[in-house]
C-alpha cells in the first residue's frame, strides 16, 4: 500500500468520525428537544457543534501533508491543529456563554463531552 493510498484511506475514515460525532450530536439534541424544550436541545446542540467544529479543524489541517518524506511536516500540522482546535473551542464556548443568555452551561458542556467520547469510542470500535 503506498502512502498517497494510506493517506487517503485516513482521510475517508476522519471524515466517517466527524460524520459519526454530527450525528451523535444532532440525536442527543433533538432528545433533549423532545423531552425538555428548545433551549435544553439548542444548548446540546451548540456544545456537539463546538466539538465537531473543533475536530474538522484539527483533521483538516492534519492531512494538509502526506507521505512519509513529510512526516516532520505532518508532526508539525498535528500540534498546530490541535492548538487551533483548542483556540476555537474556546472562542466558541465564549460566544456561546457571552451571547446567549437562555442557554444551558451545563448541557452546553455535556453536549461537547458526548460528542468527545463518541470520537474515541468511534476509533475503539475501528479496532
Amino acid at each position: 500500500m503506498t502512502s498517497a493510498t494510506l493517506m487517503g484511506s485516513q482521510r475517508a475514515w476522519a471524515a466517517r468520525l466527524l460524520l459519526i460525532q454530527s450525528l451523535v450530536g444532532l440525536a442527543l439534541a433533538l432528545v433533549f428537544y423532545l423531552a425538555f424544550g428548545d433551549w435544553w436541545g439548542l444548548s446540546i446542540l451548540l456544545g456537539s457543534a463546538i466539538a465537531v467544529l473543533g475536530n474538522a479543524c484539527l483533521s483538516w489541517h492534519f492531512f494538509r501533508h502526506g507521505g512519509a518524506r513529510a512526516a516532520h511536516k505532518i508532526l508539525k500540522s498535528f500540534y498546530w491543529g490541535e492548538t487551533l482546535k483548542m483556540l476555537l473551542s474556546l472562542l466558541l464556548f465564549a460566544l456561546v456563554f457571552s451571547r446567549l443568555d437562555e442557554v444551558k452551561p451545563a448541557l452546553v458542556l455535556l453536549g461537547f463531552f458526548v460528542v468527545q467520547c463518541s470520537h474515541a469510542l468511534a476509533l475503539l470500535i475501528k479496532r
